[in-house]
């Protein structure tokens, strides 16, 4: 009896640890925008577009976007875009941005600090 206790203990332990190594890469961002022809910048003043993958869509993620002067913004995904592959594609909810911004993807938990995934990606606009 005890050796069956045994084998059932160290199953549990080995299926514990297939569940926690499962875990998928960490989430990834890309910038993007409607380039300047003349020098592959973003034009001053366009929205930026924001392209994540591997993303778990029963969290919440989101891009904040700093620009070195004191502003920022907190861009937060909708779930309902994130499809069942863990990609995201849509424009910022911010528009008019000048100068250069710094772009990170970050994971919002609740009561934990946030979690930075991705970035900081500079563009200038």
């Amino acid at each position: 009896m005890r050796t069956l206790y045994t084998l059932s203990a160290l199953f549990a332990l080995a299926l514990l640890s297939l569940v926690v190594s499962a875990a998928g890469p960490p989430g990834t961002l890309s910038v993007g925008c409607t380039l300047n022809s003349s020098d592959a910048s973003c034009p001053p003043g366009t929205t930026p577009a924001f392209t994540a993958a591997n993303l778990n869509p029963h969290k919440l993620y989101g891009v904040v976007g700093e620009d070195g002067n004191g502003a920022s913004f907190n861009d937060v995904f909708d779930s309902a875009n994130i499809d069942k592959l863990g990609n995201y594609s849509q424009f910022s909810s911010d528009a008019g941005l000048w100068g250069v911004w710094n772009f990170t993807l970050w994971e919002f938990r609740n009561n934990l600090p946030y979690k930075p995934l991705d970035g900081p990606y500079p563009v200038t606009f």
